[in-house]
């Protein structure tokens, strides 16, 4: 009779530290039905002060030019503005890191790797707008000055099939941006 009391004490304590260590992950997804992975909020449009026009999808991507990293290097900040009736979701390492996809004067262009390690579920609410940065080593050639460049996101309701990138209208890339691209071209070539 000890051992089955023993065992029985022993299964109780394993069952109720394993439901005190997940029950807030399990509070998160049950809060959020249907909705892979960790959740994180994304800039409301209005905190940034832009107000989105609306694509006939209902999904628009807009350059909103440059900003400076952490190192200094200028990045495009582009925004996704969800003017659908149920969140968008993408995956990505970090909120603001989507990989991009690009079109040069209508073209696309294949895209580097990506790597899939560490990858996080994320979403933008309806009415909402997220901010995305794209750094010059994001594109796989470097673009003349007068090229038309259309930027793109794997972004869509969680009940999408595949999704396909919804694209910016075409702009052309600042020439700070595209210098440091070529910058970092010749020293990798100097590195040989």
């Amino acid at each position: 009779m000890k051992w089955t009391g023993r065992l029985f004490v022993f299964a109780l304590a394993m069952f109720v530290g394993l439901a005190a260590a997940f029950f807030p992950e399990l509070l998160r997804i049950a809060a959020l039905p249907g909705v892979p992975g960790p959740i994180e909020s994304v800039i409301p449009a209005r905190f940034m002060g832009y107000e989105p026009a609306v694509s006939a999808n209902g999904v628009s991507v807009t350059y909103a030019g440059l900003r400076r990293d952490e190192g200094g290097e200028p990045q495009l900040r582009m925004l996704v503005h969800n003017g659908l009736s149920e969140p968008l979701h993408y995956s990505a390492h970090y909120p603001t890191g989507l990989w991009p996809a690009f079109r040069i004067n209508g073209g696309p262009i294949e895209r580097l790797f990506g790597c899939g390690t560490g990858i996080k579920h994320y979403q933008i609410a309806p009415g909402q707008t997220a901010e995305f940065h794209v750094s010059p080593y994001g594109l796989p050639i470097t673009p003349k000055a007068d090229d038309k460049v259309a930027i793109g996101f794997h972004i869509g309701p969680i009940s999408g099939e595949g999704r396909s990138p919804v694209f910016s209208e075409p702009f052309t890339l600042p020439e700070e941006f595209i210098n440091q691209k070529r910058e970092r071209e010749l020293f990798l070539l100097n590195q040989q």
